[in-house]
């Protein structure tokens, strides 16, 4: 019973709030914060993360869905089931055989269709509040929301929204282009300067710190 106990645990929280919480962030870093998350960064710290955004989004999908519709989401009714399906043994051989029956059926009618709609809320989710956090600039005054992207901030010249330059009297000034001078190492000791206007650039997709291209 240990052994059951601790697969379909491990499957209830994966399917159900650490995919959630990874689609979620998936989305979240879209665009040119696509490659701060990625299965090759550290896995604890991905699981972890995708855990407790998950539970956060299960909470607020169930509350809202509770809100708006006439027939709720009871979370002791979920457990129970889930429970008396996969977890709890029975001692009669009767049981033990029908235990399964009408799983499969279950599964289709109320699971599937749940996790569907739980994943698609999760991605809506996770690409909006990127979204919003970017076009009100939270993450220029809130260092938390700031994304693991600083070339993003230096080649926009939104680095000078930060707090630190607010006293510098550059508050209000407007970039407009941004002019690069870019020294490049060549084979040996000999380099080369490259200079000119900014159009793109590319990041390294294990080390977000580094470049990858510039265009």
């Amino acid at each position: 019973m240990e052994v059951s106990v601790g697969i379909y645990a491990v499957i209830f929280i994966f399917f159900f709030l650490v995919i959630p919480g990874f689609i979620c962030r998936r989305f979240y870093y879209h665009g040119e914060f696509s490659k701060q998350i990625n299965l090759s960064s550290n896995a604890l710290i991905n699981l972890l993360s995708s855990l407790f955004i998950g539970i956060i989004l299960t909470l607020i999908f169930i509350a809202l869905y509770n809100l708006m519709s006439l027939k709720s989401i009871d979370l002791d009714v979920i457990l129970y089931d889930f429970d008396a399906k996969f977890i709890s043994s029975d001692s009669g051989e009767e049981m033990k055989v029908n235990k399964f029956q009408g799983v499969a059926n279950n599964i289709y009618r109320y699971y599937l269709p749940f996790i569907g709609v739980m994943y698609s809320f999760s991605a809506i989710t996770g690409f909006f509040a990127g979204k919003l956090v970017l076009l009100m600039r939270l993450d220029t005054r809130i260092k938390f929301l700031r994304f693991r992207n600083n070339w993003h901030y230096l080649f926009s010249g939104k680095i000078l929204k930060f707090k630190k330059f607010q006293s510098s009297g550059l508050k209000n000034l407007k970039v407009r282009y941004t002019y690069l001078d870019v020294l490049v190492a060549e084979k040996g000791d000999s380099t080369t300067l490259y200079s000119g206007l900014y159009a793109d650039y590319e990041i390294n997709p294990s080390d977000t710190c580094k470049l990858e291209k510039i265009h």
